[in-house]
Order: structure tokens, then C-alpha cells, then sequence
């Protein structure tokens, strides 16, 4: 080791060694100095340099004063704050930004100083063998105070879980496995970010020594009320359940520009699917036809296998006409419906008597007027109608889906309703029309007298009034 030599002070401004950290003791010159003499060959500035006001490790923020602070810092760059203590808060700020952000008390939380009767108590537990989890509740401390202390006191060394008896893991418990591959519709590497454990031990004990497998989910796994109207009735629309009997899966896909219908339906599904929804490019397909179609792309998805899908793909479609409700109208009519000023709703394949079971459920259930074109496959909803299913989805549906955009909100085919204006004579409502008609009187004016009053009535004697004289401002 070298030897150390006193403080002493530069023999050109006096500066002493303690206030310069660089200071040349054997030179017996400052920092300045030094390097004035080192470039020039001589000193360019005798006077003296008054010292920075150092604050050492006060443990009190410069800026704000704060002294709750986890960690302090000398910041040694140049600016307002050079050679000042800096709580973390202020520190971080100017490393991030090279300014503060604000100069305002810091609101550190006192870091917990662990007793010994605390120590003891987090020993036993843990020699118990329970984990993280049940001793944080026990302890009413955050899991980060309990893993921290336990690598502090080295109670992994000291007690090991896997020689304790009874110590459990939670992937070693059936039920927890269940409640998350079954029910749940959790992967393999979601439960193992849950727990904290690897992939393969959680498909070792999951799949092997549980035995909760792809077959388990098949044959166990059950629809939720809404899962199961979702695909009842997006079987009447663009959604299907595979053909082949070993595979009872349902498959549904969408354009692009009607992404965010088909993740919210995902979103519904997802505890029964194994992966999100997937992008298609546009390609040709010929549908089994010698001619080829372009198909714009789509995103599409797909549940896993699953028996209770039996049930659905074996109904009659007429059956599954009798359970519409107003969800089932909802999705139906979004997927193969187009509203222009009213509301048109494909009904291609379907035979007669469902199409007139159709007709009459709308009619008597949701007390709307349809009927069948000249065009066989579809049917037409009036004006009135319309609205009500326009109603209907936005009570229904998310109002921010693209397809709700798209063919409710956005569109400007839709008019308005007409407003019909009643005179009142007799304790009689009489179409203003009609009123005009049989009394000669202008039409227009009274029609502008009525809207400039924002009025759906008027009593008679009072429209003839202001008929007769416009001037006179009547108070209705």
C-alpha cells in the first residue's frame, strides 16, 4: 500500500485537499491548478476557489429535505445541484429527465425494522411448512418483507421444504390443479406463473400424476350460461361446430373490420380456448366450385374439444330459433345482418316453416314488425322496428365494438322518426294533417308554428290563435 500523505493545501490559492477530491498531494496543487499548469505551462488564475458546501451522508435531501428515504446519493455533476445529497426520488428524476420534476416533500415509506420476537415468529412459521402465501396473512406483511427476510436469515438452508413432511406445494393439490385447468381453462405455463414453479413441474403433476389432461377437460368441462347462448346462437350466424364426431370444437371468424366483435365473443370464450384468435392474410378459395373467390382477410378462433358442443350441434335449427332472446337476436342479426335505413336479415338455407317461426317469434316475443322479400332469403324489418333492434344492441353490447360503429352509430342511412304533431279539439287528438286539411287551414304555417315551439300538441283555440295573428307572443 502507498503511503498517505497529510492533508495540505495548493500552493498557488490554498486550497485544502479536503475540499478537492481530485487534489495533487504531491504537487501541492488543486485540481484547477494542475491542469492550468499541465496545459499552459503556467496558472491562468490565482484566486481562490470558494468550496462547495458539501453535505456528507446527513441523510437529508437537499432539494426537498426529506430524511425517509431509503438510500441517499452525493450527486458530483455539474448544475444547481453539485456535491448536493439527494434523496432516491429527486436522484432518479435528474438520472431520467437531467431536471427535477417537482422540489415537494418526498413521501417515502419507513422501511420495517424487523424485531427479534418478529424473527422467531417468521422461523416457526416457516418451519411449519407453510408457504409464502398463508405466512404473509399470518404475519400481515407483504410477501417481498417475508421472501427478503426468510434469503436474509437463510431459512431455506435451515429447514428444507421438500424434507418436510408437511410441507404441500399448491400444484400438489388436486383441487388447485382442477379449479385452474378445468374450470378456470388456465395453460400449463399460466398456472406456473401463478405459482412460481417451472413449466414441466406443473406438467408433470398436472398431466401425470393428476391425470388432468385434454380428455379431462372433454369430458368435464362445462358452458357457462352466456358461453352457451354465445354459441347456440352464433350457430345461426357466422360461428360452427366441427362436423367430425370426435371433435366437438366451435370455430368462428370474422373480417377485419369487425376485429373487436370477434375478441369480445373470445373474451366470453376464452377459459375454452388454448389460444387467442388468429390472423389471416387474403387468399383464393374455390368452396368446392370451379370458380375461385378472394377472401378478404380475417381473424378467426377456435375452442378446444369439448362434449357439451354435442348437445349444440345436434339441435334442429328450428329449436334453436324457439330459444331466441335479445342477446340471441343481437349476435344474429350483427352477423348476417345489414341495416341501411331498416334493418335486413339473411336467411339463406333455412326452410320455410323456420323462417315462418322467425317472423312470428319477432312479432309476439319482440313485438316487431317483419316480413319476408320478394327475395326469399331474407327478411325486412320496418322503420320502427329497426330502431327498437338498434336499441336492443346498444343496451346489449358494448357500444365501442367496431361492428356497432360500423352499422348502428356511424351509419348515415339511418333516418330519423318522423314526429307526429296532434291538435287537441273536443278532447278529440286529431293529426295536424288532417286538422288542416278539413279546416282549409295552411299547413306549413302551422307545422312552423309547431316546430318553432318544439310542440307534439296544441290545444285548438290556441293554434288558431297564433294562426291568426304571429305577432302576439303565446305562452303555451
Amino acid at each position: 500500500m502507498g503511503k498517505v500523505l497529510p492533508d495540505v493545501e495548493c500552493s498557488i490559492c490554498g486550497l485544502s485537499s479536503m475540499d478537492d477530491k481530485n487534489f495533487h498531494k504531491r504537487a501541492k496543487l488543486c485540481n484547477r491548478h494542475w491542469l492550468q499548469i499541465k496545459r499552459n505551462g503556467k496558472p491562468t488564475d490565482t484566486n481562490k476557489i470558494i468550496p462547495c458546501d458539501i453535505q456528507r451522508l446527513t441523510n437529508c435531501c437537499s432539494v426537498c429535505g426529506d430524511k425517509e428515504s431509503i438510500k441517499y446519493y452525493i450527486w458530483h455533476r455539474g448544475g444547481e445541484y453539485q456535491n448536493k445529497e439527494l434523496c432516491n426520488k429527486h436522484y432518479n428524476q435528474l438520472i431520467r429527465h437531467g431536471y427535477l420534476l417537482d422540489k415537494e416533500q418526498s413521501d417515502h415509506a419507513k422501511r420495517h425494522k424487523w424485531t427479534e420476537e418478529e424473527d422467531l415468529k417468521l422461523e416457526k412459521l416457516y418451519k411449519t411448512g407453510l408457504s409464502f402465501e398463508e405466512i404473509c396473512k399470518k404475519m400481515d406483511m407483504s410477501i417481498g418483507m417475508i421472501n427478503s427476510r426468510s434469503s436474509y436469515l437463510k431459512l431455506g438452508e435451515k429447514y428444507m421444504r421438500s424434507n418436510n413432511p408437511k410441507f404441500k406445494a399448491s400444484y400438489q393439490d388436486y383441487d388447485w390443479c382442477y379449479e385452474r385447468y378445468i374450470v378456470k381453462g388456465m395453460t400449463h405455463q399460466e398456472m406456473a406463473d401463478e405459482c412460481g414453479a417451472s413449466l414441466r413441474v406443473i406438467q408433470k403433476w398436472c398431466s401425470e400424476i393428476h391425470k388432468l389432461n385434454e380428455w379431462t377437460f372433454k369430458e368435464n368441462k362445462k358452458l357457462s350460461e352466456l358461453q352457451y347462448q354465445i354459441i347456440l346462437f352464433g350457430t345461426l350466424g357466422d360461428g360452427h361446430i366441427d362436423k367430425r364426431e370426435d371433435q366437438p370444437l366451435y370455430i368462428e371468424s370474422h373480417a377485419i373490420d369487425e376485429k373487436d366483435y370477434l375478441f369480445w365473443k373470445y373474451e366470453q370464450l376464452k377459459d375454452l380456448c388454448s389460444s387467442p384468435p388468429k390472423y389471416y392474410k387474403e387468399s383464393y378459395n374455390t368452396f368446392g366450385t370451379n370458380k375461385q373467390y378472394l377472401c378478404q382477410p380475417y381473424y378467426r378462433f377456435e375452442t378446444r374439444i369439448i362434449n357439451q358442443l354435442k348437445e349444440i350441434r345436434g339441435m334442429p335449427r328450428i329449436n334453436k330459433i324457439s330459444k331466441l332472446n335479445e342477446l340471441g337476436l343481437c349476435l344474429h342479426i350483427l352477423d348476417d345482418g345489414s341495416r341501411g335505413n331498416t334493418w335486413s336479415l339473411c336467411l339463406a338455407e333455412y326452410t320455410q316453416d323456420e323462417i315462418d317461426l322467425y317472423i312470428r317469434l319477432c312479432r309476439e316475443r319482440f313485438d316487431m314488425n317483419c316480413w319476408q322479400q320478394k327475395d326469399e332469403r331474407y327478411l325486412t324489418f320496418d322503420a320502427e322496428a329497426s330502431r327498437k333492434i338498434d336499441q336492443i344492441i346498444l343496451n346489449t353490447l358494448p357500444n365501442n365494438l367496431d361492428i356497432v360503429k360500423k352499422k348502428i352509430l356511424n351509419n348515415y342511412n339511418i333516418t330519423k322518426a318522423a314526429q307526429y304533431v296532434f291538435v287537441i279539439s273536443n278532447n278529440e287528438k286529431i293529426g295536424l294533417n288532417t286538422y288542416c286539411r278539413s279546416r282549409k287551414i295552411p299547413y306549413n304555417k302551422a307545422k312552423a308554428i309547431t316546430n318553432a315551439n318544439n310542440l307534439s300538441e296544441i290545444k285548438e283555440s290556441i293554434l288558431l290563435e297564433l294562426i291568426g295573428n304571429e305577432e302576439i307572443q303565446y305562452e303555451i
